[in-house]
């Protein structure tokens, strides 16, 4: 409870995007053809890095979360249609 925020300093606080709370997983940039097929649930190929949950970033914006594993990357959560939307006061 250390980190709460009151109600009215919550409003004067600034935005925090979501690519930046979730900036300790490891990033996979991908093109805008990529994102729409993670946008869809489908997984994409990715040789690099190690087996775990990874940000799948497209021009800066947050796409999806996702699991790497076995050079692939499977969509676990979705968020195109929010993405990199600020959700959160600091």
């Amino acid at each position: 409870m250390d980190a709460a925020v009151a109600p009215a300093d919550a409003a004067a606080s600034p935005a925090v995007p979501l690519a930046t709370l979730l900036g300790h997983l490891p990033r996979v940039e991908v093109s805008e053809d990529v994102a729409a097929r993670v946008a869809n649930g489908i997984s994409i190929d990715d040789q690099d890095g190690e087996p775990g949950d990874v940000s799948l970033i497209c021009e800066g914006r947050l796409v999806a979360v996702g699991e790497r594993e076995a050079g692939r990357v499977r969509p676990r959560v979705v968020l195109e249609g929010a993405a990199d939307r600020a959700v959160l006061r600091a």
